[in-house]
């Protein structure tokens, strides 16, 4: 019988799946200068996009923002693939620290919920 995940592994996998979606309470991470503007995407409502609470491709309902990614890829654009590990470990967004592969449910409720303005629009 397989052990049960418990907690990270330090595979990342999730990193390599896409950069996270910012939420209100990344909005620090801007104002202190962590995370520049240039290492954002933008996700426009509208615009179709990989949902993972319906597995599905779909139209977005909100405009997304989001890390990111690197080298032609999604891999997000913080994930350093030779130590496995994310370079802004502490000061990351909200979406990777509540993230649990092994028990996705808090990082699902998140999807698409109490996202911040799109910077540079009103």
């Amino acid at each position: 019988m397989a052990t049960k995940q418990t907690s990270c592994k330090q595979c990342g996998i999730c990193c390599t799946k896409g950069g996270p979606a910012l939420h209100s309470a990344d909005l620090d991470l801007f104002r202190q200068g962590l995370i520049p503007y240039s290492d954002l995407i933008t996700i426009r409502k509208g615009e179709f996009a990989y949902n993972p609470v319906t597995e599905r491709l779909q139209a977005t309902q909100n405009e997304i923002v989001k890390l990111k990614g690197s080298g032609g890829e999604w891999t997000c654009c913080y994930y350093d693939s030779k130590s496995k590990g994310c370079t802004i470990y502490d000061n990351r967004p909200m979406a990777c620290g509540v993230l649990q592969c092994w028990n996705p449910e808090a990082s699902l409720a998140l999807v698409e919920k109490d996202l911040p303005a799109v910077p540079g629009h009103a």
